[in-house]
């Protein structure tokens, strides 16, 4: 079996930001939470799964009026990116052997990460030889300054 996860990614803007995320996880059993990095709490990977990303993602954005990014890894066949704005999915890219849908990136970069390069994620994720999947959310992750998956 391949590389499979699923990580949330929290946009904050202030410490405001960082308390009322607190707040809204003190709910979870779990004593670390979440990760800062780069303008980003990402959520203890324990705290999000498969089954429950994007009502996890949904619920933040809409309660919260943050972004909410969503990377995830299926089996090192399928990557996703997507991208909670107002409590809606807004964005979604997917990239994988079969089926692949592709997201106004442009916007995208706007909502997620206005100082990364527009040619520079294109580069990345219209790549043809990406043997797995997770090989692109990790280059990608160079490119926006974030760790998108867990290596």
């Amino acid at each position: 079996m391949g590389y499979t996860e699923v990580k949330t990614h929290i946009k904050i803007n202030s410490k405001d930001d960082i308390e009322r995320v607190s707040s809204y996880l003190s709910g979870f059993p779990f004593d670390e939470k979440y990760i800062e990095q780069n303008g980003y709490l990402t959520l203890n990977t324990e705290m999000v799964s498969f089954e429950n990303f994007e009502e996890i993602a949904n619920g933040i954005s809409a309660e919260l009026n943050l972004n909410v990014l969503i990377s995830l890894v299926y089996d090192s066949d399928v990557a996703v990116i997507q991208g909670y704005v107002n409590g809606e999915k807004k964005y979604e890219e997917v990239k994988s052997f079969g089926e692949n849908a592709e997201m106004d990136r442009q916007r995208f970069l706007q909502d997620f990460f206005p100082d990364c390069s527009v040619s520079d994620f294109n580069e990345v994720l219209d790549k043809d030889d990406c043997t797995y999947a997770e090989d692109r959310l990790f280059e990608l992750s160079d490119i926006v300054g974030i760790k998108l998956l867990d290596e």
